[in-house]
């Protein structure tokens, strides 16, 4: 494969020659690996570049170096409770929706370059930096096991000052003994509390019901500035 070209650069202001710029490969961002490169090296290195108005195929690959740092996700799947052996919650009880994360199907293989995981296991808890918007996607199956049990209740709870967000109720409109897969996909901005706290799940019915097949699934949206 041939080297790259270099093509003249024009400053944006004045359109006057500025030099020359050798268009890189998608992970070089002024010769160096962009995964390489801190978050403010980047920035600076990609605020250059649009200062000095570069062609469109150099522009094009530093910004999408920019947003493949900052953006990512991460797929976390429960392993230990299942049909056979369930969460198990009582009447009107705060219970967190504890996540394993040790299923096959637990995946971090796209994170964010600046997170080494999005999710704690030993705590349960969603983490993020103050600042950052994440989607998230929660599902998992509940079986109501007494014909009392008509809701069930979810949130997220942060500490702090803020305490109990996002909450949410279900109901059981097929009655006892028959599942009921539970999905919800919620925008959620971290806050100070979050970022200090970690973010954690959790459930509350009114009747006794049996929870399994949990599934925590993290996208971030945007980085915090």
């Amino acid at each position: 494969m041939s080297s790259p070209k270099p093509v003249a650069l024009t400053t944006a202001s004045t359109g006057a020659y500025a030099g020359t710029y050798t268009p890189q490969p998608l992970e070089v961002v002024g010769g160096v690996d962009a995964n390489l490169l801190s978050p403010a090296t980047l920035d600076t290195a990609v605020t250059t570049i649009v200062q000095d108005a570069a062609t469109p195929s150099a522009l094009n690959t530093a910004v999408r170096n920019l947003v493949a740092r900052d953006s990512g996700f991460a797929l976390y799947d429960d392993a230990q409770y299942t049909v056979l052996s369930p969460l198990q919650l009582l009447a009107d009880t705060n219970t967190l929706l504890d996540n394993d994360a040790l299923d096959v199907g637990t995946d971090e293989t796209h994170l964010p370059s600046d997170l080494a995981s999005m999710y704690n296991a030993t705590t349960s808890a969603i983490l993020g930096f103050a600042g950052d918007a994440y989607a998230l996607t929660i599902f998992y199956t509940v079986k109501p096991t007494s014909a009392g049990t008509t809701y069930i209740e979810q949130w997220i709870e942060q500490g702090g000052t803020v305490g109990q967000e996002y909450r949410r109720p279900f109901s059981f409109p097929k009655g006892t003994g028959v599942e009921r897969v539970v999905t919800t996909s919620t925008a959620v901005n971290i806050n100070v509390d979050w970022a200090a706290n970690g973010g954690k799940v959790y459930l509350r019915a009114n009747g006794p019901c049996d929870v399994y097949n949990i599934h925590y699934h993290i996208f971030r949206l945007h980085k915090a500035h």
